[in-house]
């Protein structure tokens, strides 16, 4: 049986009772909302200057270290590397191969310490939280 005019009416009136019964549209969460431009502002300019902080005191920095026998001594900067080298004269009296490779070590040891205060410097700045090698990976840290 074909349907009615009746049948469409009813059809219509449904329809309209199935558009009130549809939830509004959910209010965004406070995370998806926009942001507030002046906080914004604020929270860049903060992370800047926290950012040129720990630059600054970067650049001052020079990581140390020396053989455990004391004749060879290393100091290591962040801008130029090997900044320091003292070689006790005993040290004259080793192997050149021996003195190159404890060189080395110790140029290596002097590098690590640099990489130790900056790590510290870092998390004094930006506490624990924070993880360099993951802002490299997603820099909406």
């Amino acid at each position: 049986m074909p349907p009615s005019l009746d049948d469409h009416a009813g059809l219509a009136e449904l329809a309209d009772l199935a558009d009130l019964a549809e939830p509004a549209e959910p209010a965004e969460p406070a995370e998806l909302a926009e942001p507030d431009a002046p906080v914004l502002a604020r929270q860049a300019e903060q992370r800047i200057a926290q950012a040129a902080d720990v630059q600054r005191r970067v650049a001052s920095m020079v990581g140390r270290a020396e053989s455990p026998d004391g004749h060879v001594m290393a100091g290591y900067g962040s801008a130029q590397g090997l900044l320091e080298l003292h070689l006790d004269p005993r040290a004259m009296r080793m192997p050149s191969a021996d003195l190159a490779a404890t060189i080395l070590r110790v140029a290596d040891a002097a590098r690590q310490d640099l990489a130790r205060q900056i790590q510290q410097a870092v998390r004094e700045t930006y506490g624990d939280a924070f993880d360099p090698m993951e802002a490299l990976r997603d820099p909406r840290c």
